[in-house]
């Protein structure tokens, strides 16, 4: 579930005054920092990474109501997506998460096919 804004405030360290330009910009200084793939604790920099990616999407889109935690492809999204834009557009987003998921369930899919496929050799030999 989405953090509070004032719990996504302080995950961000920013004032309640905070404009869409400086969260996003605080977003992508602590994503950078926080990116899983950078550290040698992945788990714990996902779990950070992953707050500081809720905190940002709960205070840009204050009007989307996700009851859950964003996936990984999600967060991975809107972190191209921060950085591909110079200002995050609510639309852009949208369809850049939509991509995103598109592409994860096409990679998914091909991933079953192959194990599909090394199963049936498997039971040739």
């Amino acid at each position: 579930m989405l953090p509070s804004k004032d719990i996504a405030l302080d995950i961000l360290g920013l004032p309640s005054f905070a404009t869409v330009n400086e969260i996003v910009l605080r977003y992508k200084v602590l994503s950078l920092m926080w990116f899983p793939e950078n550290h040698h604790n992945h788990e714990f920099a996902l779990q950070e990474f992953g707050n500081i990616s809720e905190a940002a999407v709960k205070l840009i889109f204050p009007e989307k109501s996700i009851g859950r935690k964003l996936t990984l492809p999600e967060m991975y999204g809107f972190f191209n997506t921060s950085f591909l834009e110079t200002e995050i557009k609510k639309e852009n987003a949208t369809m850049q998460v939509m991509r995103v998921k598109l592409l994860f369930v096409k990679n998914l899919m091909l991933n079953w096919k192959l194990r599909k496929y090394r199963l049936m050799i498997m039971q040739l030999n």
